[in-house]
């Protein structure tokens, strides 16, 4: 097992906090009592403990479940823009207005909760909700064009 792997199952543990015991017991568990030792765990267990360690955190979510998260995240944030929710930036451009973006999500979104707290399982459902709103948004600006 690569050494530079571990630094994401201390920011982990960490964020857990976990103290030394905490986490060979972690590792006791995803090894079956095989070992208490990081550095011994096969790459399948290290994955799955990480994996499940994640979900218990939603901040660390989003920078390990990382990119695909990430894109869908993206994805709802330029729906938001083309629904008119931008600001001037400071370089004059139009950017999008992330507090009218937060603020939309929460009140609107499923889950009733802050854009970066929904995991990677939930962003889907998540960003279908956000395109159905778009669609309606845009047919009705096409109607009033008419």
């Amino acid at each position: 097992m690569p050494t530079n792997k571990y630094a994401i199952f201390y920011a982990i543990t960490t964020k857990l906090m976990f103290d030394a015991d905490m986490r060979q017991q972690a590792v006791l568990s995803y090894t079956d009592g095989r070992t208490i030792k990081l550095r011994e765990m096969t790459g399948d267990e290290y994955k799955s403990m990480i994996t499940d360690l994640t979900k218990k955190v939603p901040q660390i979510q989003m920078t390990i479940g990382g990119k695909i998260a990430d894109n869908m995240r993206k994805k709802i944030i330029a729906l938001c823009r083309e629904m008119g929710m931008e600001k001037q930036g400071s370089t004059g451009n139009a950017v999008a207005d992330m507090s009218k973006v937060y603020a939309f999500v929460k009140k609107i979104g499923y889950g009733k909760k802050n854009l970066n707290n929904y995991t990677q399982e939930e962003l889907p459902k998540l960003v279908s909700q956000i395109e159905i709103i778009h669609k309606e948004y845009i047919e009705k600006g096409k109607a009033h064009e008419a």
